[in-house]
Parts: structure tokens; C-alpha cells; sequence
């Protein structure tokens, strides 16, 4: 753990992603407050980068992808928002599942 700029480190997990958005034509946006956060950078740049190369992956051409990051009473919150089908609400549960 150590202190992260939220900003930046979520700037450079969808910066790895814009080549693969530019091909499906999709508009991907940030939405990020500039916050110190005690995180492992590693492990939070994983999270951020699955999240949005799942975005990138399922949503249709043309759509939007936007990552929203702030901080609320003291942790981050990072929201992956995109105009895909999103997960079908039979299987909403199992999401979390290994393997699944």
C-alpha cells in the first residue's frame, strides 16, 4: 500500500485501451477527480484495466465507455459505465463466481 493519484493511475489503465475502443469506434471517456488514495497500485491498475477491457469486449460499435473516479469518506469509487447489453439479470448472481 502507498499513496496513488487516483487520476493518473486510472488516465494510464484506459490510455492501454484506446487503440482497441478507437477500432469498435467507441468514445471513451474519463471522469476523474485528482485524489490521494492509500492503495496497491498494481492491484488497483488490474481491477481498472479487466474493467474496462470487458467494457472495450462487450460493447457494441459506435457506443460509449466513460470511467468515473473519485473519492468518498476516504476510499476510492471507480465506475465503469458503457452502453453494452450489460449482464442478463439471470445470471446477475453468478457474476462474482470463479470461473464464471
Amino acid at each position: 500500500m502507498k499513496p496513488v493519484v487516483l487520476e493518473a493511475l486510472v488516465a494510464e489503465a484506459v490510455r492501454a485501451h484506446e487503440l482497441a475502443a478507437q477500432s469498435k469506434g467507441l468514445h471513451l471517456a474519463i471522469d476523474s477527480e485528482s485524489n490521494l488514495v492509500e492503495a496497491d497500485p498494481e492491484k488497483l491498475r488490474s481491477i481498472i484495466d479487466n474493467l474496462v477491457s470487458n467494457a472495450v469486449k462487450f460493447t457494441p460499435a459506435g457506443g460509449s465507455i466513460t470511467v468515473r473516479a473519485r473519492v468518498e469518506s476516504g476510499e476510492a469509487v471507480i465506475e465503469v459505465i458503457d452502453s453494452g447489453p450489460g449482464v442478463p439479470p439471470e445470471e446477475r448472481e453468478s457474476v462474482f463466481n470463479l470461473f464464471f
